[in-house]
């Protein structure tokens, strides 16, 4: 994953990371561990957040295997949880760039 590529610089800025996916606790340990991440996954299997957050991929038909996925989507939040900053993609196979999302943390400081 190219977010852990860029994880001790975000966490040096000051920055937590957090992934909310809609796959099972179980599910999400096996991935953590076979990728050897270090930020936390998040379990969402009712894709609750995920829709608050506007990212559920409504192409997905309801009770398929994936339905409930998210798009792909990095959020920054300020330290009262407001939503700061949105970089999100409307594809699945397309990712926000990171180092956009770096300029973000980095502009935290600023």
């Amino acid at each position: 994953m190219e977010l852990q590529e860029y994880i001790e610089e975000i966490e040096a800025l000051g920055v937590s990371v957090v992934a909310v996916l809609y796959d099972s606790p179980e599910e999400l340990s096996r991935f953590k561990a076979k990728h050897r991440l270090s930020f936390h996954l998040v379990s969402d299997p009712e894709s609750k957040v995920i829709k608050d957050l506007g990212l559920l991929n409504d192409e997905m038909e309801p009770g398929t295997r994936y339905y409930g996925v998210p798009y792909p989507g990095v959020f920054l939040l300020d330290s009262s949880n407001r939503v700061i900053a949105k970089y999100a993609e409307m594809d699945y196979r397309d990712r926000p760039l990171f180092s956009d999302i770096l300029d973000g943390v980095r502009s935290l400081n600023d």
